[in-house]
């Protein structure tokens, strides 16, 4: 296996697609940690909300801080640098995976 010396090297030889793979997936992470903040505040807003689910809840938001700090400190810039760069991702890939998913459930509702 080549070994690299520069993340530039990679990029080169494989043509951007190591880069766009990495966005990618920091992006699948974001719409993660989004679906995570809305989900806990719709159950800290609901009568179930009691001690178990509590502890469920807080345990999910640091573990969701410590995993954005830890690519954060991989990536080696800060929470706002990073916060831009998913948006972009966002903005160019969400109405896709909106169509898609769209899509498909019209393909499951027609199928019933």
């Amino acid at each position: 296996m080549k070994q690299y010396n520069s993340w530039d090297e990679i990029d080169k030889d494989t043509g951007g697609l190591v880069t766009s793979l990495t966005y990618i997936v920091l992006f699948v992470n974001d719409q993660v940690y989004n679906f995570e903040m809305q989900l806990s505040d719709h159950i800290k807003g609901c009568g179930l909300y009691r001690q178990k689910v509590k502890m469920l809840i807080n345990n999910m938001d640091r573990q969701m801080a410590a995993y954005n700090r830890q690519i954060c400190r991989i990536a080696g810039v800060n929470a706002e640098a990073m916060a831009l760069i998913t948006q972009s991702m966002e903005d160019d890939i969400k109405p896709h995976i909106d169509r898609y998913g769209f899509t498909v459930s019209q393909a499951l509702h027609n199928a019933i």
